[in-house]
């Protein structure tokens, strides 16, 4: 502004011609016409950046929550498929070891009836062909010690069995009389 516009407006509030311009009013109300329009408008330019700026920081921090939550549950997913996988293959393996045992305990009678054959009548036994006995009484151990009744007891008529005709060759003393039956 020039010096002499401000001298000129000096004059007129001295003059008090100033206070009665009409122009003067509109002009102070256009003032604050523009003023609160800018106010409100800066007001809700700053109310929406700061909402904007805390939307981000809690979407920043939900984004952290929601990962630190599937990394959890991958883990609790992870563990439960180990455990189920570890109790299927459990029972697989025991399955699979409950049918070697019915065949080693179906397989007793008939290498009884040998044993007893050879230990009555002298007859040789294939040295190859072992006695099941040891592998029932293995895989009753690691598989199924809840059988371990069941299983002395078929170990306890084995051993009657396997030995009665031994002692029943030895008390009848067989070996004279076969020979005896030859001559």
């Amino acid at each position: 502004m020039s010096e002499t516009l401000i001298r000129e407006i000096a004059e007129q509030i001295l003059r008090e011609e100033i206070l009665l311009n009409w122009q003067f009013y509109l002009l102070v109300l256009a003032m604050m016409l523009i003023g609160t329009i800018a106010s409100t408008f800066l007001a809700s330019y700053i109310r929406k950046r700061a909402e904007s700026y805390a939307t981000k920081a809690d979407l920043e921090q939900l984004i952290l929550q929601l990962r630190a939550t599937t990394e959890a549950a991958e883990e609790i997913k992870t563990a439960i498929s180990h455990s189920d996988w570890s109790i299927r293959e459990w029972k697989t393996l025991r399955r699979v070891k409950l049918e070697e045992l019915v065949e080693s305990v179906y397989a007793v009678r008939p290498w009884l009836k040998k044993e007893i054959n050879a230990c009555i009548f002298d007859d040789p036994m294939d040295s190859e062909e072992n006695s099941p006995m040891w592998k029932i009484e293995l895989i009753s151990h690691l598989y199924f010690p809840e059988l371990t009744g069941e299983i002395n007891t078929l170990k306890q008529t084995y051993w009657i069995a396997a030995y009665g005709g031994f002692v029943f060759r030895k008390c009848c003393n067989l070996p004279e009389l076969m020979s005896q039956s030859e001559k």
